[in-house]
């Protein structure tokens, strides 16, 4: 909404603050408009039990500041979007958005997302009841503090969704139980940065994933290149302790998809599911992961049409369509199968679903739809 007047704007927005059951507000800057957050939201909206905000780049923080001082039951903040500073260069802070609380007041924070908003000091009081944090793609990197404060002070996130994958979150993550959602985004590199190394896939694999099999629903690992990241035999055995395991993502690599079919992955993964090793398994994405040779190509668009992109997409899905069984479980009738590229921002999907066939009575995949999703989680 935009207004000419401020008397119109001020009678708008008491009206709707004064709506009985509205608890979350959600706010939206188009980024191309020179356009800031009316003043009068801060008068009027008060006790909040939700923000969510996606902005352009000409916002100031202040409205914002003051809503969330006003919101002392606030238990999910969501900032997203384009950099909230005028000057381009400087990003606010989450630590600026609740300098406002009072001083012995804590929010209730239990879901914080983050994009584009940096760290510069600790807020730790108001992280004693989070659950879910979501760290956008466009985050700027995560300081070790922020995880080391998570650890000090024993905030046991049930689901996290980050991208980057280094020691200090990692260390966090061993040092608890109880994980439910799991998602790595590895896919923004910048010059001499690999927060997709080896390394950090071995303890991921050997000393996170174990203190989660009891209770990890959800893993995803989006990632472009080959690599300890991405499924392999050992990181397979890792996966099939998860038996909770609903929902999986993950990245094959060529050599994977080129092994002889009885030591294929893919195989192996599809009939732990037969099995029941994995029974409560819904969906599963398996995305072609590029050679490590291929980081120089940068463009995903690009890889996808390479010799590489062409002749491992179809060897992955071949790989689907030849899988057979003769007495499927429930598991394996249900599950969501999709094969496909990542691409910057989104991904191309052929989602294949199990069927009888009509000659050989037999229980093959057959593509359903081909898609093109943002939403790649």
């Amino acid at each position: 909404m935009q207004f000419t007047e401020a008397a119109s704007e001020d009678s708008i927005m008491r009206l709707l603050s004064a709506l009985p059951k509205l608890s979350h507000l959600f706010l939206s800057v188009p980024n191309d408009v020179d356009m800031k957050i009316p003043e009068s939201l801060s008068r009027y909206f008060n006790n909040l039990s939700g923000l969510h905000f996606t902005g352009g780049t000409s916002l100031h923080c202040d409205t914002l500041k003051s809503i969330v001082a006003h919101s002392p039951n606030l238990i999910t903040l969501s900032i997203d979007g384009s950099p909230l500073s005028v000057d381009g260069d400087r990003f606010v802070s989450i630590a600026q958005l609740v300098s406002a609380v009072p001083v012995g007041v804590s929010l209730p924070l239990q879901t914080l997302t983050l994009g584009t908003i940096s760290f510069d000091s600790s807020i730790d009081c108001h992280l004693q009841s989070l659950t879910t944090l979501n760290i956008t793609p466009d985050f700027l990197d995560v300081p070790p503090h922020f995880w080391n404060t998570l650890q000090s002070s024993r905030v046991k996130l049930q689901n996290l969704t980050v991208h980057q994958g280094d020691s200090p979150l990692l260390e966090y993550l061993q040092s608890y139980s109880g994980l439910v959602s799991l998602c790595f985004d590895l896919c923004g590199f910048r010059h001499n940065d690999r927060r997709d190394s080896d390394a950090m896939a071995d303890v991921m694999y050997r000393g996170v994933l174990p203190m989660h099999t009891e209770s990890l629903k959800v893993l995803h690992i989006r990632t472009p290149y080959e690599g300890k990241w991405t499924l392999g035999r050992s990181q397979l055995d890792g996966i099939l302790t998860c038996r909770c395991l609903t929902s999986l993502v993950i990245g094959v690599g060529l050599s994977e998809v080129e092994a002889p079919e009885e030591f294929n992955v893919i195989n192996r993964l599809l009939n732990a599911v037969d099995h029941n090793i994995l029974p409560n398994i819904r969906v599963t994405r398996l995305f072609l992961a590029y050679p490590t040779s291929a980081r120089a190509m940068g463009d995903s668009v690009l890889l996808m049409h390479s010799a590489h992109g062409v002749r491992g997409g179809a060897l992955l899905n071949a790989l689907v369509k030849k899988y057979t069984c003769a007495w499927p479980s429930s598991a394996l009738i249900d599950l969501k199968l999709s094969t496909g590229h990542l691409h910057v921002g989104h991904a191309s999907l052929n989602t294949f679903k199990l069927g009888r066939h009509r000659v050989d009575r037999q229980w093959r995949f057959s593509l359903q739809i081909q898609t093109s999703s943002r939403n790649v989680y």
